[in-house]
């Protein structure tokens, strides 16, 4: 390139300090903005969170003024009462004298006192100004407050003034009881003038009071009471705003713009209302304006002059890095870049020296970095195709696993699901709903799926486990007949379960797990059955040895039967005897493992009879025992009768442990707080005291702390309740000495082996593991109520009917407050009182949310909160069907549950 051609690169160079003007520009510009803006949108913050604090203060004192105002008339009103009853309770004339007197001495706001008979007639007439009457007969029949006192019970009349100044009233009040009588009382409100005169509202604010017709009826300056203002404007003016007691901005009567905020006073139509002085509310707040204003100027004036400066230290380092890249570019690699500022820039100058000395180094090295990088690419195509046989298989492995895991999507389809239940179906149409109902068909086959699919994993990873109880059989298979019925029934199958056995025993074992192997053992039935009949049933043998019980369970169905061959294979893991029909019902082939499995945890077989084409019969032997409440060993001697206190603020629980402990013969009160218990422990004494752990105030471990600490006279057993199992609850329990602990929901029988355990012995209690298949755990229920008597039950479930639906609305209210503390207690409430009446599926949702209200999203929350409201009026209507015919009761409440195929 000649000299004549570099020419025009030297003409093309900006113009010098262009670069360092327009970055003073953009620094000051972007500087000013944003202190501007923040000193804008902080203003906006402060000036209405001084208004709102203000507007709060205000409100605190117009509140405090009502409620004092209130008490003081309901305090008088109660005292009317005492002596219209006095009236008509037949005392003479001379002790009714007495005690009007005794009310006087004790209120001296009262002017008068008269006692009128029913008829209208004066008995009693006592006066601070006049004298007193006995038996004066002054007809009042035809007095309106006398009228309205026995109409209505009580009544109260405007305001007047005595003396010009003097505000009172007059109040009547009807006796409760027969013959009504009725006490007048004229009042004296000088109290009231007083409590506005000396309520203090910042230095210039003013406090009255006004009647809902907008009458003042008291005012520091007596002047505007005296003139009889009308203030209806000011009462119209709260009651638009659509938040009464809120904050407005207005004129006083005295022409002052003030911030105006009424409170209602209770059981009167009177408002105190308490205005300040917009000047002096927001004089901080412009005080603090024009402080940031300045500060304002004089940061932006540091910013500009900053900026120019900080422009003019960059600029020259950019430029010498500009001329040593353009250097670069032109292929003079040895050439450096001198720059020395001491910071980034100088830093990145010798990043590019370092970029021209690795480049020139570069070009010799190239040709064997090549070489170097085709030999190193060759050896691992080798090895890839060494390896491309194991790749093909572990790919194969993991689409298997992931076709058949589904544990990540059981959550969100059941928020699906959920949202598919709360849809109001009579307001979408025919073909609407039908899109619907096959939407939640697949959702849960896709449930169960997963939840075959973890149940499997679970037995195989051994963390499966057995929830031992005592249960009924008979209740167990009568719950599984109207659980698959209607299945059974949508395919023209006849659904027959074999006779129930004479006379059965109750058997201790986990009955869960049992009901597991029999559904699964149906719904393979269903799948593979096209007409016929399904037959299913149980027998009891004694064992060969012990006291133990062999229960066997039998499915037999008509229909395409099992091959030999295959008979040996349909217990292992996705296998099925017709893939056709497993694909076209929905199954994988996990449900007979799954029954394999669940038998053989619990020390049992499973076994299959079966022909090609004539259909199957499953066997399942299972070892039991006899149910531990009904035996007792012949040398042991019954519990001793006890004093017993139930601490539990949950009242439904609270009954269900009272009856419980008192059906057993014991001595049993009960208490809602630890405060009361404690109360009750100081002036009685107890054998035993059965306490909640989870207690609004004071919970179960403070209240334990407190029991420990009263004399040792006083100290009674202490047996806890819970339904919280988590390893920390079970810590702290036992650092407070609590070492019995019961679990929620309560069994009779595990409550009074408890009980009658004595205080040699501790331990905890076996968990109680609700069935949530249907809304209604029915074994549970009809134990509990063959226990405690179906009158008390039935009160029971009324009384979880008004709990139930107070802690609702209580959950719906914490979600718009945004309240996770609330939200958490009201669900352990909520789970509690459901445990205790075998709300099964009420009992699992809400404990889901007490464990999930500190941290799930709010969304979830809300939709778990109605998920809740719905599962309540499923449990209710299915007790109804329980109370005419158990087939009903399964075919209104599950169906949707029985309408996936089978696994």
């Amino acid at each position: 390139m000649t000299q004549h051609d570099t020419a025009p690169l030297k003409t093309a160079k900006p113009p010098h300090g262009a670069l360092g003007r327009k970055y003073a520009l953009f620094m000051g510009v972007a500087i000013c903005l944003a202190l501007g803006l923040s000193t804008a949108v902080s203003t906006f913050f402060a000036f209405s969170d001084q208004r709102a604090l203000v507007v709060r203060v205000q409100q605190e004192q117009a509140r405090a003024a009502a409620q004092r105002i209130g008490a003081f008339v309901a305090d008088i009103m109660h005292q009317l009462d005492w002596v219209s009853q006095s009236g008509a309770g037949g005392n003479s004339a001379e002790e009714r004298r007495l005690e009007g007197l005794r009310l006087l001495r004790q209120v001296p706001a009262i002017l008068e006192l008269r006692q009128i008979d029913p008829a209208g007639r004066e008995q009693l007439a006592l006066s601070r100004i006049e004298r007193d009457r006995v038996g004066s007969g002054v007809d009042w029949s035809a007095d309106p407050g006398f009228k309205a006192a026995l109409a209505q019970g009580g009544f109260h009349g405007d305001i007047q003034f005595r003396r010009g100044s003097e505000p009172y009233i007059e109040l009547f009040r009807r006796g409760a009881a027969p013959p009504h009588w009725v006490a007048r009382a004229t009042v004296n409100l000088v109290f009231i003038r007083e409590l506005v005169s000396r309520l203090k509202v910042g230095e210039a604010g003013r406090a009255y009071i006004v009647t809902e017709a907008g009458q003042l009826i008291a005012h520091p300056d007596l002047r505007f009471v005296l003139r009889n203002t009308n203030l209806a404007s000011l009462i119209g003016a709260h009651r638009a705003a659509g938040e009464p007691g809120g904050g407005l901005s207005m004129t006083d009567i005295e022409g002052r713009r003030v911030l105006s905020v009424m409170a209602a006073v209770p059981e009167l139509d009177w408002n105190v209302v308490v205005d300040l002085p917009e000047s002096e509310a927001f004089a901080p707040i412009h005080a603090s304006i024009l402080r940031s204003l300045m500060l304002l100027a004089v940061a932006l004036l540091g910013a500009i002059l900053a900026a120019i400066a900080l422009s003019r230290k960059l600029v020259a380092p950019i430029r010498a890095l500009g001329e040593g890249a353009a250097r670069i570019g032109r292929g003079q690699l040895h050439e450096r870049i001198d720059i020395r500022t001491g910071d980034e820039l100088q830093e990145l100058g010798e990043q590019f020296n370092q970029m021209a000395k690795n480049l020139e180094e570069g070009r010799a090295m190239l040709e064997d970095k090549v070489v170097a990088r085709t030999a190193a690419l060759k050896t691992a195509l080798e090895l890839a195709s060494a390896g491309q046989r194991a790749a093909e298989e572990a790919t194969r492995a993991k689409s298997r696993f992931l076709a058949v895991v589904g544990h990540d999507i059981r959550t969100p389809l059941s928020g699906v699901l959920g949202v598919l239940e709360l849809l109001d179906r009579s307001r979408l149409s025919q073909r609407d709903r039908r899109l619907v109902a096959m939407a939640a068909t697949l959702g849960e086959a896709l449930v169960d799926l997963a939840n075959a699919t973890l149940d499997l994993s679970r037995l195989e990873a051994g963390t499966e486990g057995l929830d031992l109880r005592d249960f009924d059989l008979g209740v167990l298979l009568e719950a599984v007949d109207a659980l698959m019925r209607s299945p059974a029934e949508q395919k023209g199958l006849a659904l027959k379960l074999r006779g129930p056995l004479p006379d059965p025993p109750r058997l201790h074992g986990d009955p869960g797990k049992i009901q597991r192997i029999l559904i699964n053992l149906l719904r393979n039935a269903i799948s593979f059955t096209e007409h016929g009949e399904i037959e299913f049933g149980a027998g009891l043998e004694p064992a060969s040895a012990g006291d133990g019980i062999w229960l066997t369970l039998m499915v037999r169905d008509t229909g395409i039967g099992i091959d030999r061959a295959m008979q040996d294979r349909i217990f292992r893991d996705f296998v099925q005897v017709d893939p056709d029909t497993g694909r076209r019902n929905g199954g994988v082939g996990l449900g007979l493992a799954i029954c394999s499995k669940l038998a053989e945890l619990m020390g049992g077989a499973i076994s299959v009879a079966s022909t090609k084409g004539e259909g199957s019969t499953f066997s399942v032997r299972l070892p039991l025992a006899a149910a531990k409440g009904e035996t007792r060993s012949p040398d042991r001697a019954p519990a001793p009768l006890q004093r017993v206190l139930v601490v539990d603020d949950d009242p439904v629980t609270r009954e269900v442990a009272r009856v419980m402990v008192g059906k057993a013969g014991h001595k049993v009160q009960a208490v809602a707080s630890g405060e009361a218990a404690l109360a009750r422990l100081r002036k009685s004494a107890f054998d035993l005291v059965l306490l909640d752990m989870h207690m609004a105030g004071m919970d179960g471990i403070e209240t334990a702390l407190s029991i420990r600490a009263l004399p040792a006279a006083s100290q009674p057993r202490i047996i806890a309740l819970t339904a919280d199992v988590s390893p920390e609850t079970m810590r702290r329990m036992r650092a407070a000495a609590l070492t019995t602990i019961l679990s929620k929901p309560i069994t009779s029988a595990a409550l009074l082996q408890a009980i009658g355990r004595g205080g040699g012995r501790s331990g905890e209690g076996p968990p109680v593991a609700l069935s949530a298949e249907l809304p209604v755990d029915i074994a549970f229920f009809r134990t509990q109520s063959s226990l405690i008597g179906e009158e008390r039950t039935r009160q029971l479930v009324q009384l979880f009917a008004t709990v139930s639906e107070k802690i609702i609305t209580g959950l719906r209210a914490a979600l718009q407050d945004s309240d996770r503390g609330e939200l958490r207690r009201l669900a352990h409430q909520l789970a509690s009182s459901a445990g205790a009446v075998g709300f099964g599926r009420v009992f699992v949702l809400a404990g889901r949310l007490e464990r999930e209200a500190l941290v799930a999203e709010f969304e979830a929350l809300a939709l778990a909160v109605e998920l809740l409201g719905q599962a309540t009026s499923d449990a209710f209507e299915a007790l109804a069907a329980l109370d005419d015919d158990a087939p009903v009761l399964a075919e209104a409440q599950i169906s949707r549950s029985t309408g996936s195929p089978s696994l």
